[in-house]
């Protein structure tokens, strides 16, 4: 909890109308503060994240091809349907081991994008990626907050998710999440693979419910 919301029980003292007092530890008192205000500053320090705007992150992605690899998960719910200004929030986890660099690049990275083309035709992308150093194995998580440009045209359908630069070994890129907000967190499939499977699982109940209540 950041520590505009940490206010004890006590720290109120005094409320009149719009208006409240807040007392310091010593007993002193600050000057009043308005209740939009106050609101206002908390509310500005809380964090927003949520559902998952990639579908098909159940499944990982696991590098099979080398130098560079690239796979699609399409998306739920097109950017586009965001405000300019906005906040997304890219998040994955990664784990590799026995890998060799190939030589001849220097981008050796993981990572997960959306490609924005912007009306004035500047590439920009919603990203996050992680660069990989000399270590031939390693693990973690990747987390990046992009604010959405101004004049920008999101018609893409998916997220490119990506190994480049490793000539072998193991690479695996899960638990991908694309969410309004400036926080990651904890990955959780789009509602739109949870609903799919829930309606194969109710149309499988009806079918056996139909079945025994045929007699010969």
């Amino acid at each position: 909890m950041s520590d505009a919301m940490k206010i004890n029980q006590g720290a109120v003292t005094s409320l009149s109308g719009s208006d409240m007092v807040l007392a310091s530890d010593s007993g002193g008192s600050f000057r009043p503060i308005s209740m939009s205000n106050f609101l206002a500053s908390i509310l500005s320090s809380i964090k927003i994240g949520g559902r998952n705007l990639l579908k098909g992150t159940a499944s990982p992605f696991v590098m099979s091809a080398y130098p560079s690899q690239t796979a699609r998960y399409n998306l739920a719910t097109l950017l586009s349907k965001e405000d300019p200004g906005s906040q997304v929030t890219v998040s994955f986890s990664y784990e590799y081991s026995d890998i060799e660099m190939a030589s001849g690049t220097s981008s050796h990275r993981l990572g997960v994008q959306i490609p924005v083309k912007q009306m004035s035709g500047y590439q920009f992308y919603v990203e996050c990626n992680y660069t990989l150093d000399d270590a031939t194995s390693g693990k973690g998580r990747c987390e990046k907050t992009v604010t959405l440009p101004e004049g920008m045209d999101l018609n893409y359908t998916y997220a490119s998710v990506y190994a480049q630069g490793v000539d072998r070994g193991n690479v695996r890129i899960f638990d991908i999440k694309i969410e309004r907000g400036n926080i990651a967190t904890d990955w959780s499939p789009a509602p739109e693979d949870l609903s799919g499977g829930v309606k194969r699982y109710i149309t499988a109940i009806c079918n056996l419910l139909q079945k025994g209540g045929q007699h010969d």
